[in-house]
């Protein structure tokens, strides 16, 4: 059984499912018991050490990255706030439930995939300050 810090997903009959992983970020197929994917480790038993990022790591065009991927997602929330949601915190009805079900599915819809190219581009980014984060410490013989 499921509880709230096992959220249910999608998964394969092989029993694999798609989650973040907790090296990247990359969304893939994760077996039961990992946490990583193939090309960061094997989860919970990886070897590999966690790259603790520094400010210096991040470029002038990371941070721009990241704010026009904050914007986007920021640009989703806005738009589902201003068409679907009158008082803060309440969801206005305008139909009746067919097109109640087919508003709320889109708005749902939306996030999703602001979540999910947030995530993606996110990642990205992550991995070049994760590069760069390497290459200083290998430069400077330090280790995290």
């Amino acid at each position: 059984m499921l509880n709230l810090s096992e959220p249910a997903g999608p998964t394969a009959c092989d029993g694999v499912a798609w989650r973040a992983c907790g090296g990247c970020g990359v969304l893939a197929a994760l077996a039961p018991g990992t946490d990583r994917c193939d090309s960061c480790g094997s989860g919970s038993g990886s070897t590999r050490t966690q790259i603790v990022l520094a400010a210096d790591d991040f470029t002038d065009t990371d941070l721009s990255d990241l704010w026009l991927t904050g914007c986007a997602f920021a640009r989703a929330i806005a738009d589902v706030n201003h068409h679907e949601i009158g008082d803060p915190g309440v969801w206005d009805l305008y139909g009746d439930g067919p097109d109640e079900v087919a508003r709320l599915r889109h708005a749902l819809d939306l996030m999703q995939d602001a979540i999910w190219e947030a995530r993606r581009q996110l990642a990205m980014l992550e991995r070049r300050a994760r590069r760069r984060a390497a290459r200083r410490l290998r430069d400077t013989g330090r280790s995290t």
